[in-house]
């Protein structure tokens, strides 16, 4: 861990010296509004013929992932360090200089910083030189390294499914709502549930 608190300042200087080009991107007026609107009329249906059903869908592959679906970044979920930076800038509005670090860090925990990738979902599988470059391991498996659990209403990780809806966790935080007609789901609430739930 030394070793990576060490190195982490170096790779961020060599990717910025690596990445010069990069002072055409800072942005350098106001992040633009919601793509989808500007380009709705554009947009044209895709469609393979097949209506998806319960006997061929497969969850796995019909995962939402909206930077892909709308082409920000490649459909097999697999992007490169300036394509995530775009898309993060262009749909979310994240500085650039703020979207470089913070992929720069997924890429070094959990993608590939021989290719400059990281995957959105599995391991995309990847060069493996132990012990300094270990697989890639993808978003899915980012956990309690630049993620963790934080859900109101899921099971924490290690004491159950993460996954699904927690009716128990979901009944807690609703009836710590008061009933009224300016009721709202506020930070007070939350922090209330989050408490509760230690």
């Amino acid at each position: 861990m030394r070793f990576l608190s060490t190195a982490i300042p170096f790779i961020l200087a060599a990717s910025a010296v690596a990445f010069a080009a990069m002072d055409n991107y800072i942005p350098t007026g106001t992040a633009p509004g919601c793509p989808y609107a500007a380009n709705a009329a554009k947009l044209k249906r895709q469609s393979n013929g097949a209506s998806p059903t319960v006997a061929n869908f497969d969850p796995i592959k019909q995962k939402v992932d909206a930077l892909a679906n709308h082409g920000y970044i490649p459909h097999n979920g697999v992007a490169s360090l300036l394509e995530t930076v775009e898309a993060a800038y262009d749909v979310f509005g994240i500085d650039k200089v703020l979207a470089m670090m913070l992929v720069t860090y997924a890429i070094i925990f959990t993608g590939s910083p021989a290719t400059l990738t990281w995957s959105i979902g599995e391991s995309p599988g990847g060069l493996v030189i132990p012990p300094l470059l270990s697989a890639p391991q993808g978003l899915s498996g980012s956990h309690n390294k630049y993620e963790g659990d934080a859900s109101a209403t899921r099971a924490d990780i290690h004491t159950g499914d993460p996954n699904s809806l927690n009716n128990t966790l979901f009944r807690q935080l609703y009836g710590l709502q008061p009933e009224g007609p300016d009721a709202n789901f506020d930070y007070d609430i939350v922090v209330q549930h989050r408490v509760s739930r230690r």
